[in-house]
């Protein structure tokens, strides 16, 4: 476990996700055969297209259940209705509602972002090393 500090000064205890973990869980979501691309009709190409989105996202989710058990989301906090908007919909129960707090209020600053996939993918690190690292990657959307 690596404690990474939060650019709000939220001290978050983050542990490795192991990698044989996340073969499970994409093994348990296996893509369609869909043979040669040229030759696969519209309806297989977005059955395929959305097996890869689903097989996605269940990594994602079990990455950040494996590395961040101990995270709650406060009795208060709401999904944020205007993203229904653009098509983001809440997700259902306990665990879609810790999932939802993650991505899009815990970890809503890029740099805490960063840091915390570093402990999760990399490896044993000190908070010092992590913040380093991830001070190297440019970031991938402006702060707002």
């Amino acid at each position: 476990m690596t404690k990474v500090t939060l650019h709000d000064g939220q001290a978050l205890e983050v542990l490795p996700v192991p990698g044989a973990a996340l073969s499970h869980i994409e093994d348990a979501h296996p893509l369609p055969e869909v043979g040669e691309v040229a030759d696969a009709t519209a309806a297989e190409r977005v059955a395929f297209r959305d097996a890869v989105n689903a097989q996605r996202e269940a990594i994602t989710a079990g990455a950040w259940l494996l590395a961040l058990p101990q995270v709650q989301p406060p009795a208060e906090w709401r999904f944020q209705e205007e993203l229904t908007y653009v098509g983001l919909k809440p997700r259902a129960g306990e665990v879609g509602r810790k999932l939802d707090y993650i991505e899009y209020e815990l970890l809503r600053h890029v740099d805490d972002l960063k840091a915390v996939r570093a402990v999760m993918y990399g490896a044993d690190l000190s908070e010092g090393e992590v913040n380093a690292t991830a001070a190297t990657f440019p970031a991938a959307v402006p702060e707002v």
